[in-house]
C-alpha cells in the first residue's frame, strides 16, 4: 500500500527557490512523497524542526530523517482500531465503516456510514424517501414524524429544526460529494466525520 505526503522540505511547491529554477531533492519537484509498504504515522524530525536541513540555505539534509523533514513509523494494525475505539462509534456505524477505514478506505467508509444513517432514518420512520427530503419531511418541526423533544416551547422548535439541519448536512455535505465525486479523506478527517455521524445515530435512537 502507497502513502503519500506533501514534502515537507518544499512545502508543496516543488522547488527550493522562491523563482522555482531549483527543484527540490527530496521530492524531485512533483511536491509529493509517497512511501511504498505497511501502514506508517509520520512524526516532524526534532533535529531539523521539519526543514530537511541543518542550515538555513537548505544546503546540508538533515541525517536524521535524511532531507524528508518527517520520520515515520510503522504503526501495527491494533493501533489502527484503537484509534476507532477512542471516538466509541455507533455500532451500526462502525460495522459499515470499520473494515474499510482500516484498510485505509478513508472516504468509503464515511460514504458508507452516510448510507447507514440514511437507512436508520428510513427504518426508524418508515420512510421510503431518500436523502434531504427524507430528513425534511422527517423531522421538519412543521409536522415531524420523530420528535428530538416534547416540543413545547420555541427553544425545542428550534432544537427540532437544528437537528433536521445537521442530517440534512450529513446528506449534502458529506454523503453526495462521495457519492459523485472522487474524493481523498486524510485519516483524521475521516475518523471525525464518523464520529459526527455517530452523534446522528445515537440521538436518532432516542426518539
Amino acid at each position: 500500500m502507497a502513502f503519500t505526503i506533501t514534502c515537507p522540505r518544499c512545502r508543496g511547491t516543488g522547488a527550493l527557490d522562491t523563482l522555482g529554477l531549483r527543484d527540490c531533492p527530496s521530492c524531485e519537484g512533483s511536491q509529493r512523497i509517497t512511501f511504498e509498504g505497511e501502514e506508517h504515522e509520520y512524526y516532524v524530525c526534532k533535529r531539523c524542526n521539519g526543514t530537511g536541513a541543518l542550515d538555513t540555505l537548505g544546503l546540508r539534509s538533515c541525517s536524521s530523517c535524511k532531507g524528508l523533514g518527517r520520520i515515520r513509523e510503522t504503526v501495527p494494525k491494533a493501533g489502527l482500531e484503537s484509534r476507532l475505539s477512542e471516538f466509541r462509534l455507533h455500532p451500526r456505524i462502525l460495522a459499515a465503516a470499520g473494515r474499510l477505514f482500516e484498510d485505509g478506505h478513508y472516504a468509503q467508509a464515511v460514504f458508507e456510514g452516510c448510507k447507514t444513517l440514511n437507512h436508520m432514518v428510513q427504518a426508524k420512520s418508515g420512510s421510503k424517501k431518500d436523502g434531504t427530503a427524507l430528513m425534511q419531511s422527517i423531522f421538519s418541526p412543521r409536522n415531524p414524524v420523530l420528535l428530538f423533544n416534547a416540543m413545547q416551547s420555541r427553544t425545542d422548535e428550534d432544537e427540532q429544526q437544528g437537528m433536521m439541519f445537521l442530517f440534512c448536512g450529513a446528506i449534502l455535505a458529506i454523503r453526495n460529494p462521495r457519492a459523485h465525486a472522487r474524493i481523498v479523506d486524510e485519516e483524521d478527517r475521516a475518523l471525525e466525520y464518523l464520529a459526527f455521524l455517530s452523534f446522528l445515530a445515537n440521538r436518532l435512537d432516542r426518539v
